[in-house]
């Protein structure tokens, strides 16, 4: 008895399920790794500096601090946010180049690829840190929190004017994605930033315990913050190409076309 088959027709959307169910799992995996790195790193580093003496104990846990702690350079969690971008990066680059070999509009997605590069640079480097520096430049005073905010601020208006501009050419359901994945990475990198700078600042969270749990909360929630909309941004455009794929072998549409849009 010959074994059934699915007609043509009907493969390409089998397909789709399967490839955006398997996209799906693997997200909700790395989710659940950047989660327990995150909470790993911050409780390693509060019970360390809660704690005193030279015991083998508190070594190895400072060992796990340095390996995972968000708050330091070079770490399993900068590398870990640092590579959620550039995933996404890459992602938005093949998109532009199946939209571009169809025929379609890919502007759009080479500049949300190189802004996707650029913010993966900056996590693994601290680049908007930097800002410090000029801040002190031009005597840009905030005593409540971080100065290099009130440029990064600027910064991320002018961007944000650019992308909302350039995303009209953007498929509209993934541009919907990426605005909410944009205002949870940036209510955690910029708003959540304000109030631990306002801790750190305070002078108090390296000797008052109260206000040390404080800042690590702070910490939890702009790194958890940043890291859920780069993964909201990331799904949406692996879905986006998914589906544009599939739809491609069905009618030659390619994803990100206003004909594609589903």
């Amino acid at each position: 008895m010959p074994r059934p088959t699915l007609p043509p027709s009907a493969r390409p959307a089998s397909i789709r399920v399967l490839a955006e169910s398997s996209i799906k799992r693997g997200l909700v995996a790395v989710a659940a790794f950047g989660l327990a790195c995150l909470v790993l790193g911050l409780a390693s580093n509060l019970i360390h500096a809660s704690t005193e003496g030279e015991s083998l104990t508190r070594a190895l846990i400072g060992e796990v601090r340095d390996v995972l702690h968000p708050d330091h350079e070079l770490t399993v969690w900068s590398w870990y946010s640092s590579l959620l971008l550039a995933g996404l990066a890459l992602v938005f680059a093949a998109i532009a180049f199946t939209v571009k070999a169809a025929g379609g509009r890919s502007g759009a997605y080479v500049v949300l690829a190189v802004v996707a590069l650029v913010m993966s640079a900056d996590e693994a480097a601290a680049f908007h840190e930097k800002l410090n520096v000029a801040a002190g430049a031009l005597n840009v005073a905030v005593p409540w929190t971080y100065p290099w905010v009130f440029l990064g601020g600027i910064t991320v208006l002018i961007v944000g004017a650019v992308l909302l501009w350039v995303g009209r050419d953007v498929d509209p359901r993934l541009r919907t994605r990426l605005i909410t994945g944009g205002a949870i990475f940036l209510a955690g990198a910029l708003g959540t930033e304000i109030l631990g700078g306002a801790v750190a600042n305070s002078g108090e969270r390296f000797t008052d315990p109260g206000v040390r749990l404080l800042y690590h909360v702070t910490l939890f929630f702009e790194e958890g913050m940043e890291a859920l909309g780069a993964l909201i941004a990331l799904w949406a455009a692996l879905e986006l190409l998914v589906r544009g794929v599939t739809s491609r072998r069905r009618s030659g549409k390619a994803p990100g076309t206003a004909e594609s849009a589903v």
